[in-house]
């Protein structure tokens, strides 16, 4: 098997499900390459380099099944982990109260914002 690079790339989360499923087709095309390969090893005289070289193909190529298994187990553990935060995440409106100014709060982020300008404008004048 040649090398491997982990990657992580960004796709809109209704895209997830279709990045599976590609990845498990993709597994099932393999399997069958395997399951030739499996099928053809026995014809032949067992003892010898060309079963020795079908059968590392064999393992080889059940490495990559494996592999790709294991990035859909990640990718699925990651959409069901965001899912549960979310669900732990407060609601919308009850970060909206406690995000709410008091009349006060805004009448003085005014006034300081009044003075920044005033201080701004006095350097751009100096």
């Amino acid at each position: 098997m040649g090398q491997r690079i982990n990657i992580q790339y960004t796709i809109e989360i209704n895209e997830l499900e279709e990045e599976v499923k590609r990845l498990i087709i993709k597994n099932i095309s393999n399997f069958e390459t395997i399951i030739e390969k499996i099928t053809s090893v026995h014809e032949g005289s067992l003892l010898s380099h060309g079963t020795l070289d079908d059968l590392d193909l064999i393992r080889q190529e059940m490495a990559r099944v494996d592999m790709r298994m294991i990035d859909c187990v990640n990718i699925i553990e990651g959409y069901l982990q965001y899912r549960s935060q979310l669900k732990a995440e407060p609601f919308p409106e009850e970060a909206l109260e406690q995000a709410t100014m008091t009349e006060g709060d805004l009448s003085h982020l005014k006034e300081k914002i009044g003075k920044f300008k005033e201080a701004a404008a006095d350097e751009v004048s100096d």
